[in-house]
């Protein structure tokens, strides 16, 4: 079977160095950007199990072109894991403060299409500072397949959150599939 990744050095070689500076507390956000069935998604898969390999705690979601309104059904993904996760520091974290903003994400009737503006900043901030506190802790790889079906909740609160990484030991891997050649995106 011939390498999944060949020719792909050049991608690894700079999600290598995001996650070296995401370990020294300088986060990092790459972007896996090609057509569809280029290899983006085991370019993640790649950096994935590089992050596992160096500490990294990874966490994943995908997006899909039949959720797109579901509103933070990314955040939702990579959050759910961290808000059940039966360990006592991490649910010490997830009890105090404003991750709980988004341990409301789960909370079946906060199932709306669209959230108001006022709930979008409260989870974008409890997000990150959630996101933040655990990557105290250990450093965080937070991994998005298929990007351009995100709900824009979820984008806006990545969004939030990538203007924030420096300091943090937080690596964000996102991989979005350009339009093909005369369709617009």
């Amino acid at each position: 079977m011939a390498d999944p990744l060949l020719q792909r050095g050049n991608e690894l070689a700079l999600a290598e160095e995001a996650l070296a500076a995401a370990t020294a507390g300088e986060g990092r956000l790459v972007v896996f950007e090609g057509p569809s069935g280029i290899g983006k998604t085991r370019m993640l898969a790649a950096v994935a199990a590089l992050a596992a390999g160096c500490g990294f705690e990874v966490q994943e979601s995908r997006g899909d072109e039949l959720e797109i309104g579901f509103a933070y059904g990314i955040i939702r993904q990579l959050a759910q894991p961290v808000l059940r996760d039966p360990d006592p520091g991490t649910r010490a974290v997830v009890a105090d403060g404003p991750g709980a903003f988004v341990a409301a994400l789960l909370d079946p009737k906060q199932l709306t299409a669209d959230a108001p503006p006022a709930e979008a900043s409260s989870v974008a901030y409890g997000f990150h500072w959630l996101v933040r506190e655990l990557a105290e802790q250990r450093p965080r790889l937070l991994c998005v397949d298929d990007a351009q079906w995100s709900d824009i909740a979820s984008l806006r609160v990545l969004d939030f959150l990538a203007r924030r990484l420096d300091g943090l030991s937080i690596a964000v891997a996102l991989a979005v599939r350009t339009p093909p050649e005369g369709e617009a995106g």
